[in-house]
């Protein structure tokens, strides 16, 4: 705020005896300090459009403080909201990939899968082609002769039915050397013979499945130990411990389960090779070549 002062009388002198005329007093004429009382001050009109802008002014700054305080709360609750959509977004991401995780695991344990069927499907066509072989081979060797007008039918159906058995027992395997328990309730004796196979086997097969079912061959006696017939639900199993026999304890032995064509066809070339080795061809062996038994000479020890 100026002040402006009032206009001193023209007779007061200044600068020693000159008197002066104007606006600007000199305040060094008055002596004493009740002649300076009497300046009045007085305040100086403000102007109207000056005070009208400066109120202008605060109102337009209010105003925009107002706006951006408004656009800066819009803003914080969008990113706020933007914030839990992409949260959001990122857990069904996760999910997502989860989910297509547990696909894929699936997808190849299905190929996996797949893949060992086409093995089971390719053993099997061996095995019967071998045993289509070998039904040839009695057939031509035992049966041609004996064959009766109109039997052909029924030696098919004989051959059906042995192929379908064959297969059946290639699940199964015989044990000999376990130990009977000497009890007359079947179940305890049952539940004994699963639990010594069990420990027979666990350590060649790991983590192998529980038979699906035992049986002793043969007519109960006591203190007589009879064989035991153990049957898996695939081949797998048989294969690996007949492969792996020679890992058991020499007290117990296992054979694979034959059907009654198949024992008389060993002892025919058990008879075979008997009556060749008296007749003095030597190093003469039975081995099994796709799954049929043959009489054969060991090189190995004719290399010898």
């Amino acid at each position: 705020m100026s002040l402006q002062q009032r206009t001193p009388p023209s007779n007061i002198l200044i600068s020693g005896s000159e008197s002066v005329s104007g606006s600007v007093p000199n305040l060094s004429a008055y002596d004493d300090e009740d002649s300076y009382i009497n300046v009045n001050p007085r305040k100086r009109k403000e102007r109207t459009e000056i005070f009208n802008y400066q109120k202008d002014q605060q109102n337009f700054h209010r105003e925009i403080m107002s706006l951006l305080e408004k656009f800066g709360q819009t803003q914080n609750e969008n990113l706020i909201m933007i914030k839990e959509e992409i949260h959001t977004i990122k857990n069904e991401i996760k999910i997502i990939q989860s989910s297509n995780e547990n696909l894929i695991q699936q997808l190849n344990q299905i190929n996996l899968e797949i893949e060992k069927i086409k093995l089971n499907y390719t053993g099997a066509q061996n095995k019967i082609k071998a045993v289509e072989d070998e039904i040839t081979i009695i057939k031509n060797q035992k049966c041609t002769c004996f064959l009766k007008p109109n039997s052909l039918p029924l030696v098919n159906e004989n051959l059906i039915l042995e192929v379908k058995d064959r297969f059946e027992r290639e699940k199964n395997v015989i044990i000999v050397g376990i130990s009977e328990k000497n009890d007359n309730n079947y179940k305890n004796r049952r539940q004994h013979d699963e639990n010594k196979i069990m420990e027979l086997i666990s350590p060649l097969y790991v983590n192998c499945p529980k038979p699906i079912k035992t049986m002793r061959l043969g007519k109960y006696i006591p203190n007589k130990s009879r064989p035991i017939k153990v049957f898996f639900n695939n081949t797998d199993i048989s294969k690996y411990l007949l492969s792996n026999k020679h890992k058991l304890p020499e007290t117990v032995k296992i054979f694979s389960d034959q059907t009654p064509m198949q024992k008389l066809f060993m002892q025919e070339l058990k008879d075979e090779l008997q009556k060749r080795t008296a007749n003095g061809e030597k190093d003469l062996i039975i081995k099994y070549i796709k799954g049929t038994p043959t009489i054969i000479t060991n090189k190995t020890n004719k290399k010898n």
